[in-house]
């Protein structure tokens, strides 16, 4: 071979290695940059910015917020965290924030589910876990929110807007109050709020004490008496129910039962604050958060000794009249001067009555409805017989058809001979109100069926003629018997 043929081969072989080297590298540069690729693959930045509701139905942002709480968990049983803030053994599944936005890194192949809380005083809160933040001892609830959410790294940047997690409170005045005096609210509240069930537990009494200033006047207009907010924790999908004792100056306490707390709701509680008047409360609570005044009716007054129930605007709308008060149940008030009793719990009769129903037309030994203190348990036996009917036991069926449709904690029954007689003991009242209900009253003097069984045939009747000798009549007379529906009712239960 000539040395021409020689160099030329050579200057091939080292343009040949030159190009291998060069593809070799190149080859290799990219292998190196895809693995770069390849491990960042997975991890995205997410951008997290939390608003809390300052009216209902509104996305303003609450001011006045000291801290925003977030908890991460892998899980939507909120069970496993993930520890995304923090490096090593010192890494957490929870961040705080002063302006509520928060930063994290998110593996883009994973869902996360996020526990929020926000509130207005940081030392009010221990917050070390979201699923129990529980109000510090000797502190009072303060206004605070709450919210959950999944995310995912297919949002860099999400808004998220919480809701609250306490209810309001406002007392409101509707007589005169003096000034220099105080006046005391004490009531269980919940201490512990779980964010991931959105639910209030562990409750233990509070006090709350407001010094009047000035005098109130709210008899023409009601005039809120706290003159800052009073909040407290309370559940959300439900409310919680409880008595809150009031003392004004150096007065008797007095209560007032069935207060409802929920979430994100104002509770009302609208009457006049002192023991000597004996004063009817209306308790409310609404969701219209900035309206004190304003809500549906929840909790029922309390009754006296010919009232209608439920207490109507207009006397034909009532299902009943107050005939007797229970005067050994929780919230009743003993008569004082000219002030009526006044109790929760009592029995009512019917408005109506009917003169044409036999008591049976079966011959049947009823041996469970032989109570002469019990109708409720007298109709229920008559009820359980094998061949009960309308058509066979006439002045039951009438008077349990009266649950249909239902009001809540009534239920109307044929009452038994110690029943009748209260209504008569107290038929001054009574009539009055069942002649501006309906002009019929109850006459005395006329024959009453009660519920109580004698025998196959008989049953227990009663008139007020010869100081109310009750006798046994036979079950299917309708000789114009007066049949009277009577139920228990307990505004507590």
């Amino acid at each position: 071979m000539n040395s021409k043929i020689k160099n030329t081969l050579a200057i091939v072989n080292r343009q040949l290695s030159i190009g291998m080297l060069f593809t070799a590298t190149l080859l290799a540069s990219c292998q190196k940059s895809d693995l770069i690729e390849v491990e960042n693959a997975g991890a995205q930045p997410v951008t997290i910015n939390l608003v809390a509701d300052d009216a209902v139905g509104t996305r303003a942002a609450a001011t006045g917020i000291e801290q925003y709480v977030i908890e991460v968990y892998s899980d939507d049983t909120y069970t496993t965290p993930s520890n995304i803030f923090g490096e090593g053994a010192s890494a957490t599944n929870q961040a705080t924030s002063t302006d509520g936005t928060f930063s994290l890194v998110l593996d883009r192949t994973a869902e996360y589910y996020c526990l929020f809380w926000a509130d207005k005083d940081a030392e009010a809160y221990n917050t070390q876990s979201l699923k129990a933040v529980t109000i510090v001892s000797g502190k009072t609830a303060a206004e605070a929110w709450y919210g959950t959410k999944t995310i995912s790294a297919k949002e860099s940047a999400l808004t998220v807007t919480l809701k609250r997690a306490v209810a309001k409170i406002n007392l409101m005045e509707t007589g005169k109050l003096d000034a220099g005096k105080t006046l005391t609210a004490t009531f269980n509240e919940p201490t512990i709020f779980n964010v991931a069930d959105a639910t209030a537990n562990t409750n233990l009494s509070r006090t709350e004490t407001i010094t009047i200033a000035q005098a109130i006047d709210g008899s023409t207009t009601p005039v809120r008496i706290n003159p800052t907010d009073i909040f407290t924790l309370a559940p959300v999908a439900t409310k919680y129910v409880a008595k809150v004792t009031f003392k004004y100056g150096d007065e008797d306490e007095f209560d007032v039962d069935n207060v409802p707390f929920k979430a994100n709701f104002a509770t009302n509680i609208k009457g006049h604050y002192t023991s000597v008047a004996l004063e009817t409360f209306t308790v409310s609570y609404n969701d219209e958060w900035a309206t004190p005044d304003n809500g549906e009716n929840f909790s029922k007054s309390l009754y006296s000794i010919g009232d209608y129930y439920p207490e109507p605007t207009d006397p034909g709308t009532a299902i009943g009249v107050v005939f007797w008060l229970d005067n050994t149940a929780d919230g009743y008030v003993a008569e004082n001067g000219t002030n009526p009793a006044k109790g929760y719990k009592g029995k009512i009769m019917s408005l109506d009555e009917i003169n044409d129903k036999c008591w049976s037309t079966e011959s049947v030994d009823i041996t469970g409805a032989n109570s002469s203190t019990d109708g409720r348990a007298n109709t229920d036996a008559i009820m359980s017989t094998p061949n009960y009917s309308a058509e066979t036991y006439p002045a039951v069926a009438w008077c349990v058809a009266k649950n249909t449709p239902a009001v809540d904690g009534i239920y109307w029954y044929l009452p038994v001979a110690d029943e009748i007689i209260r209504v008569y003991d107290n038929r001054a009242k009574v009539n009055n109100a069942l002649v501006k209900a309906n002009g019929k009253e109850f006459l005395y003097y006329y024959t009453f069926w009660t519920s109580e069984n004698v025998d196959s045939d008989n049953a227990v009747f009663l008139t007020a003629i010869g100081e109310f000798p009750s006798s046994s009549m036979g079950k299917n007379s309708d000789r114009g018997e007066i049949t009277r529906a009577v139920s228990a009712f307990n505004v507590n239960e």
